[in-house]
């Protein structure tokens, strides 16, 4: 296993091994995003679900995503656009 690899599973790890994970919904967040159908089959437990995950599989979930190259920012603060045409649409008899 190469070194992020390594590094990423031992925090995952950590994180499993708090039960601080059991009531902050990102952290619970991260491991039901890994593998949802895995998720539901360990009964929600990460330390199960990073058992049964091949460390491959949790690198190709970790940073590279075009989201995560160019809008990083945005994250903590997620934006949301609104149309106006489509309330204009609806409110002006034709």
């Amino acid at each position: 296993m190469d070194a992020p690899a390594a590094s990423l599973t031992m925090r995952l790890h950590q994180l499993a091994s708090n039960l601080w994970w059991t009531w902050d919904p990102e952290v619970i967040g991260i491991f039901r995003d890994l593998d949802p159908d895995l998720w539901r089959q360990v009964n929600h437990n990460p330390v199960a679900l990073l058992a049964a995950l091949p460390a491959e599989q949790l690198v190709r979930r970790d940073p590279g995503t075009w989201g995560q190259s160019t809008c990083g920012v945005l994250h903590a603060r997620p934006v949301a656009y609104f149309s106006p045409e489509f309330a204009l649409h609806e409110s002006i008899p034709i």
